[in-house]
């Protein structure tokens, strides 16, 4: 495997799951280490119990639950990943923002507030759930303060950092689909839609194997 590494976070009754899914990563070319989240105490948690996996180099925090994929994905994560301080986030529009985090834009098309699950039905920019910090990451973390519902919120850590002028938002191209499997209707729909972009191109959505072999961390040995 090349030099290529990621780090998985979960809790002590998933840890196992993945382990067995995922293994080390040298199937796909890359290193995986794992840490156990003890306790639900909110994404930013995340950075606190993974301090030594972003020492002093950018990183980017991708949710679970959550579903990308598109002809432009690849290059636009290649870029924002580019990045080495402050933080990046994107944004889609949504018919119904209320179950998401929203980004609200000034007239010059930059970020100026955040709200998380807005009260009122209607459109908005919703966050998906991937997010490119720099390594201050940690320390910005570590500063929160639990919300009332007693976790750390990712709403309150980029208010953070739009508050200091660093937070850049990319809204997402209209090529790439984003769903969200907070729910099982949303599930489904995210199964569904894989599964007829797989049956019209004839090729998998998200196949580690294939995606190590395009960026060359699988060589023809492996």
């Amino acid at each position: 495997p090349s030099s290529v590494s990621g780090r998985l976070s979960s809790t002590p009754d998933q840890m196992p799951l993945y382990r067995r899914l995922l293994g080390t990563g040298e199937g796909f070319g890359v290193r995986l280490s794992y840490r156990v989240q003890a306790k639900p105490l909110g994404l930013p948690d995340a950075f606190r119990v993974g301090a030594s996996f972003v020492g002093r180099e950018p990183v980017c925090l991708a949710l679970g639950d959550n579903v990308m994929f598109g002809p432009s994905l690849a290059k636009t994560l290649a870029r924002a990943a580019r990045m080495d301080e402050g933080a990046r986030i994107f944004a889609r529009r949504v018919p119904d923002a209320r179950p998401f985090g929203t980004v609200a834009f000034d007239a010059r098309g930059r970020a100026r507030r955040l709200v998380e699950k807005p009260a009122a039905k209607g459109p908005g920019d919703a966050v998906p759930g991937l997010y490119f910090f720099g390594p201050d990451v940690v320390a910005l973390a570590r500063r929160l303060t639990p919300s009332a519902r007693g976790e750390l919120e990712i709403m309150d850590l980029l208010r953070a950092y739009l508050e200091r002028g660093a937070l850049a938002v990319d809204r997402l191209a209209s090529d790439i689909a984003w769903f969200d499997m907070g729910t099982p209707d949303s599930l489904l729909d995210a199964a569904r839609a894989v599964r007829d972009r797989e049956r019209k191109r004839g090729a998998k959505v998200g196949w580690p194997d294939a995606i190590g072999w395009r960026q060359v961390w699988l060589s023809a040995a492996a």
